[in-house]
């Protein structure tokens, strides 16, 4: 028998818990992924200069929520994390922005994996499957409202 404080708590919590059995039909739009690579020796300088301009790029692209970059302390490992509206957004961030800059970061990192969440449609996931994506999906947890 369940108590009234779990009760209690489960309704509180109602409007904000995925229960596995309900993560089937969860449906969210937006689609992020981390890119994971390795700065080239010598350069680092280089690199920063790059990731700099892509950022302000993608900055103001419409339904660009997130675009961070991160590096281990001795600068040679770099993952990416970038978060998008929806597919047309990741569209045009794959199709438009990352071709402008893509020969200049290949000579400073390169990208070894790409790991995706949400499930991206149509010319989304072409695009991804063509860049040799890992897909994962949500089987617990909950993203709470803002």
């Amino acid at each position: 028998m369940i108590s009234s404080h779990l009760m209690s708590f489960l309704r509180t919590h109602a409007e904000r818990t995925v229960w596995p059995k309900e993560l089937e039909n969860l449906m969210r739009e937006d689609i992020y992924w981390i890119a994971s690579g390795n700065i080239k020796p010598g350069k680092y300088e280089e690199f920063l200069t790059v990731i700099e301009q892509m950022a302000q790029v993608t900055r103001d692209e419409e339904g660009s929520i997130s675009y961070e970059f991160n590096v281990n302390e001795d600068h040679t490992v770099v993952q990416v994390f970038e978060h998008f509206r929806d597919d047309a957004a990741a569209v045009h961030h794959l199709t438009v922005t990352l071709p402008l800059f893509g020969e200049a970061y290949g000579e400073t990192a390169s990208i070894d994996g790409l790991v995706v969440y949400g499930a991206p449609q149509g010319e989304a996931k072409e695009i991804l499957d063509s860049l040799g994506s890992v897909y994962l999906r949500p089987v617990g947890g909950f993203t709470a409202k803002p």
